[in-house]
């Protein structure tokens, strides 16, 4: 069941509960288990918990430790991204075009590729956003980033995501090939290399800080990956020498080469019924805009928790529980970090919360946002995407 390949929709829908037992009882019976802990605990403290919850599970199959992720066949086989041009229309929301381009690369075993790639990502999310927010005036925000599994063999892609004006997806896939085409024939500048990276290495230290680096990279999947171990001790040595002559001829390599290019349509059809719920639940809450360099002033100190939501049009909003005045207020992106500063020294724990049509790289910069800020406390929520912001 969707060993292979994704299941399509309507094999999803032809499921019956008895296949996803005969699927999943095995595993919950008898496949390994890995507990993951981070943060400043105590082993003593947490041993007997765990030892209360798992110690009597049955004996499980041994984890299958991969000595060298980078050997052959180390990680299991996938099929080659698809390529070519695909187009389609669906009841959205919001009246927009959807582009998303994908260039195919490779998996992220080898670590000193995976942390050249990250920045190529920033390099050309870099020039989507001068050639295209700025260029042609679109009021979307474009994203590019790279994404490689450490689980299958081959399995990565540079991905430039960019909403647009209906009508507009071919002047946007037009400008977006004019300006790889220029990368790829100038080169990659030393002066924007070092722009994008000397953030990335100064941003390290919090980073490594966090428990979601220690989690999401290092600890969790280590017992089959212990690599990931090595890795956080080569990071920050690895992008301080970090440069241009092994960076440019990645972008060389895998811009150039076919592509996937997905443009979906909306045709706005929930569109009417979506803005009427979000206006009358902004006059029943008086949402108050919050302007850049006073969000922290709008956050009272004692708040006890603060809630977070992106909206499918990419607004943020504060929901800030016991404030005198409105508690949805609307924030500016660029001051989300001032905002929440004071809280993370008082350990105000976030809930954040993201419409499902909100594009993943403008998620990913607003969770960069509150990591840079110190939060730690940052529990996540996905939402239908009808939802609207109130």
């Amino acid at each position: 069941m969707g060993r292979d390949r994704p299941l399509r929709a309507h094999e999803a829908a032809q499921l019956q509960v008895d296949t996803l037992r005969d699927w999943l009882e095995p595993l919950l019976d008898a496949a390994p288990l890995e507990i993951a802990i981070v943060g400043d605990v105590e082993p003593s403290g947490v041993l007997p918990t765990l030892a209360t919850w798992f110690a009597g599970l049955a004996p499980r199959r041994a984890v299958s430790t991969i000595d060298d992720i980078t050997a052959p066949g180390a990680l299991p086989a996938t099929p080659p991204l698809p390529t070519g041009e695909h187009r389609f229309t669906y009841n959205g929301t919001i009246a927009r075009s959807v582009v998303r381009v994908a260039w195919p690369t490779d998996d992220a075993a080898d670590i000193a590729f995976r942390r050249r790639m990250g920045l190529v990502g920033k390099i050309l999310n870099e020039v989507l956003r001068e050639t295209i927010r700025e260029s042609l005036g679109q009021a979307y925000s474009p994203r590019a980033w790279h994404d490689a599994s450490t689980d299958l063999d081959g399995a990565g892609a540079l991905v430039a995501h960019m909403a647009v004006e209906r009508g507009q997806a071919t002047a946007v896939l037009d400008a977006l090939d004019t300006a790889v085409a220029t990368l790829r024939r100038d080169g990659l500048d030393p002066e924007l290399f070092t722009r994008l990276v000397t953030p990335v290495r100064a941003g390290i230290g919090a980073w490594r800080d966090t428990n979601r680096y220690w989690l999401g990279s290092v600890v969790a999947g280590s017992s089959q990956r212990p690599q990931q171990l090595d890795w956080a001790a080569s990071m920050a040595a690895a992008y301080a020498t970090m440069n241009v002559e092994e960076v440019a001829p990645l972008l060389e390599r895998y811009l150039g080469g076919e592509r996937l290019v997905l443009v979906g349509t909306s045709t706005g059809a929930r569109g009417a019924e979506a803005e009427a719920e979000a206006e009358a639940e902004a006059e029943a809450e008086a949402v108050t805009p919050i302007p850049p360099g006073q969000a922290d002033a709008a956050i009272p100190a004692d708040a006890t928790h603060i809630r977070l939501r992106i909206g499918a049009d990419q607004r943020l909003w504060l929901l800030i529980p016991g404030a005198d005045a409105a508690p949805w207020r609307a924030v500016d992106p660029a001051s989300l970090g001032e905002a929440l500063a004071a809280q993370a020294q008082a350990a105000t724990p976030v809930v954040f919360t993201a419409a499902l049509e909100t594009p993943y790289g403008f998620v990913a910069e607003v969770i960069d946002q509150l990591q840079q800020a110190g939060l730690v406390d940052i529990r996540f929520e996905a939402t239908r995407p009808t939802d609207a912001p109130p």
